[in-house]
């Protein structure tokens, strides 16, 4: 199993803004690191406002998917974020806007790589098939 590092965590930041943001997410000034526990309490990312960062919980470092997944979710905060929105309710960020942001991507097939093909496999491998 293969650990990942906060400079391949960038790149993926990289690698989707111009994918599937068109590149408008700031680069380089927003900051994509894995976090320690004690920073992130009971969230697996968070995007940091004050800060410029996106941090993705250190767990998730030796699994792909829910790092890509993780940053993808923050990406969109950070979307909805430079387009000036800040929501109705201070305390939720989790609202119209970001699961439009949401539904954008997976029209898009943001997640299609990310969830069907592993699962396939994993199918496939369970069955005795690969």
């Amino acid at each position: 199993m293969r650990i990942r590092t906060d400079r391949w965590l960038q790149e993926i930041y990289r690698t989707m803004n111009f994918r599937f943001f068109d590149g408008r997410l700031q680069l380089p000034a927003i900051r994509v690191t894995f976090a320690s526990a004690k920073e992130m309490g009971k969230c697996d990312g968070m995007f940091v406002r004050s800060k410029g960062e996106i941090k993705i919980h250190k767990d998730f470092a030796k699994h792909e998917s829910m790092c890509v997944i993780t940053l993808l979710h923050e990406m969109c905060h950070l979307a909805i974020h430079e387009n000036g929105y800040m929501g109705a309710d201070p305390t939720d960020d989790h609202y119209m806007l970001f699961y439009n942001e949401i539904a954008r991507l997976w029209r898009l097939g943001a997640y299609e790589t990310i969830l069907i093909i592993p699962l396939i496999l994993t199918l496939l491998l369970f069955k005795g098939i690969c």
